[in-house]
């Protein structure tokens, strides 16, 4: 008789994962539960661990040791446990291993729902609603298992939430406050109320418009109001965004500080910026071949510990998508937006993927881009609640709006108005100012 669907040194590698760095824990925990083991021991070493974590206590060998108390011979004893902390090397692939355990844990629940159907549909005194019915309901119960209940929702719940949600909208209009993250321009955060959960907005442009400063200074904007954002920088080292990062925030002219020429009150500012900084809630993560995978789980990770409120991806065309099961690159970026998209979903946090325009915004006479720019968008414009589209006037030599001003065009909203507003910046695209404040002559 050929045996049930099984990957028990998967099972010994997650565990061991788990028991060699408690963290991973987060990375499994919403998709795996006891009964995906097919071990009985397995099952009671995680039950043990889960108990722990819900209790708020550190997950390690001892503790879990202590928590199985009378039953740890059952599993196996000390030795066991040993064994299975020393078959782990790494824990970076143990979200792949939980997604197969739980698809052999739904073929084990095929195999033993498929029996019991079998034996209803040769079975006379039964009635063949009665053998359909229990046929619909296990394919519900083993679906729902797969997505461990997420996005089986009762009507009226989502319409008690939607009630509630605009209750709670009211209130912050009141209080003069809006329901997302408050964004650098003022009159693009009244078209918009903010970054919003749940979000997946698409920042574009081609070079020198300004979308690393609209990225940066946003997540200036995201601290001061008591979020911890993320950013995902693919093309620019770590250091060097928070070079722009402290000078845009303590109004310093970024040449000078990267030439070493600033004055000791501009140094004083600095260092009075950095001590601010460093106290706030900031992530940065300058993988240079990172995938959406990667993204997803350190995301997740810090999300966790409630140190991400905010993803930003800079920028969406440098992902690694060498391991995409797609035939063109257009199809690689549409597949890593579509992760972006389900990411912002899943952790209810604004996602921005900063994207590249195509070359084709140079050969038109009329600059300002359009949706349609989008290189390689593929699935972008089908993913996105919000494009943002940047335009400088002043780099094509386009003087009439002026020389530090810029126009961010709402290409698409999900849930709102499109159109263009405009905003000032210095020199040095550091810093983005609201289009009714005057910049300062010298370079911020």
């Amino acid at each position: 008789m050929k045996s049930l669907p099984q990957a028990i040194e998967l099972e010994k590698a997650v565990i061991g994962a788990v028991l060699l760095e408690s963290r991973s824990l987060y990375l499994v925990r919403d998709k795996l539960f006891k009964e995906v083991f097919y071990s009985d021991a397995h099952q009671m070493i995680y039950r043990a661990i889960c108990d722990i974590d819900d209790e708020g206590g550190n997950v390690d060998m001892l503790t879990v040791q202590q928590r199985l108390g009378n039953d740890l011979e059952k599993v196996g004893g000390v030795m066991y446990m040993t064994e299975l902390l020393g078959q782990v090397t790494t824990a970076s692939h143990i979200e792949n291993h939980a997604l197969i355990l739980l698809q052999k844990y739904a073929q084990r629940q095929m195999a033993f729902k498929a029996e019991e159907i079998k034996k209803m549909a040769f079975d006379d005194t039964v009635d063949v609603d009665q053998t359909i019915s229990f046929a619909n309901q296990s394919i519900e119960e083993i679906t729902n298992a797969m997505n461990n209940g997420v996005g089986v929702k009762d009507f009226y719940d989502i319409v008690n939430q939607s009630i509630d949600e605009y209750y709670e909208r009211d209130r912050l209009a009141k209080e003069g406050k809006i329901s997302g993250i408050p964004t650098p321009v003022r009159d693009l955060t009244k078209s918009t109320n903010g970054w919003q959960k749940g979000d997946l907005i698409i920042l574009a442009g081609r070079p020198s418009m300004g979308k690393t400063a609209m990225a940066l200074q946003s997540i200036a904007m995201a601290v001061e109001n008591g979020y911890s954002p993320m950013i995902f920088s693919l093309e620019m080292p770590s250091v060097r965004l928070v070079d722009r990062i402290l000078c845009g925030k303590a109004g310093v002219d970024m040449s000078k500080f990267r030439s070493g020429y600033l004055s000791k009150d501009d140094i004083a500012k600095i260092e009075d910026s950095a001590s601010d900084l460093m106290t706030k809630g900031i992530t940065i993560d300058d993988k240079s071949n990172a995938t959406m995978d990667y993204i997803r789980s350190r995301a997740i990770m810090k999300n966790r510990e409630n140190k991400c409120d905010m993803v930003i991806i800079d920028y969406g065309q440098l992902l690694d998508t060498s391991n995409a099961k797609a035939q063109t690159r257009e199809q690689e970026v549409s597949m890593a937006s579509r992760k972006a998209k389900m990411l912002a979903k899943d952790l209810n946090i604004p996602v921005m993927f900063l994207s590249q325009l195509n070359r084709g915004v140079e050969l038109r006479q009329d600059k300002r881009p359009k949706m349609a720019d989008l290189r390689e968008s593929g699935g972008l414009e089908q993913d996105a609640d919000l494009v943002l589209l940047m335009y400088r006037g002043a780099y094509y030599n386009d003087m009439e709006a002026g020389e530090r001003v810029g126009e961010i065009i709402i290409a698409k909203q999900r849930n709102g108005i499109i159109g263009t507003v405009k905003f000032t910046h210095n020199e040095s695209l550091t810093r983005i100012y609201d289009y009714d404040i005057e910049v300062p002559d010298e370079p911020f």
